[in-house]
């Protein structure tokens, strides 16, 4: 069977979405966001008016990493085309250039599992449906710099939705505002544990 009967038979059953140019699993409910995106990103961070303008109209690399047994989910969004390792270490960045991005989300639910459901940077560090998010940039330190726009301050807001999520992949939306800068948009992410 070619890829492309399998697409369509996929799509007629409600087994397989196209992500990416990738087949994957699809999720139940049809509920998730068709692709990936970081549909707004701003920041008076040095840094990061440094490393822009940011090319994120398409993005490259969506993965996400289980952690800590399923209490801790992180998604990463980059226009580069990156590992999910290569996304995780904020020592050493992946970005080599200017215009590259990598938008990281930190799900956290206490001592629970991850699960569907909206997740707030203001339920608190450790706490059960808290949010938070970075993101890395090339700007004019050699090394790049992660910005942290959420951390759960007084001025954070918004919320970071899990729409659906199974063993192998997860998806949902995201509109969050911290002291240093707003990240909007979707993703649709392969887990990988």
């Amino acid at each position: 069977m070619s890829r492309i009967t399998m697409a369509l038979t996929g799509a007629l059953l409600g087994a397989f979405v196209l992500v990416g140019g990738f087949m994957s699993d699809a999720f139940a409910t049809g509920k998730c966001p068709a692709q990936s995106t970081v549909s707004a990103i701003t920041s008076t961070d040095p840094e990061f008016k440094a490393a822009g303008p940011l090319a994120l109209a398409t993005i490259r690399s969506a993965k996400a990493l289980a952690k800590e047994g399923g209490n801790r989910l992180t998604v990463f969004l980059s226009n580069g085309v990156f590992t999910a390792a290569q996304m995780d270490n904020d020592m050493v960045l992946p970005i080599k250039k200017r215009g590259e991005a990598v938008v990281v989300l930190k799900f956290m639910n206490g001592s629970n599992k991850i699960a569907v459901g909206d997740y707030k940077p203001t339920a608190g560090w450790g706490k059960p449906f808290f949010v938070w998010a970075d993101v890395m940039v090339l700007g004019s330190k050699p090394a790049g710099a992660v910005i942290t726009f959420v951390a759960g301050g007084s001025g954070d807001k918004g919320t970071a939705t899990i729409v659906e999520m199974t063993d192998k992949q997860v998806c949902g939306t995201f509109d969050i505002t911290g002291g240093l800068g707003r990240v909007a948009g979707s993703f649709v992410a392969d887990i990988v544990k």
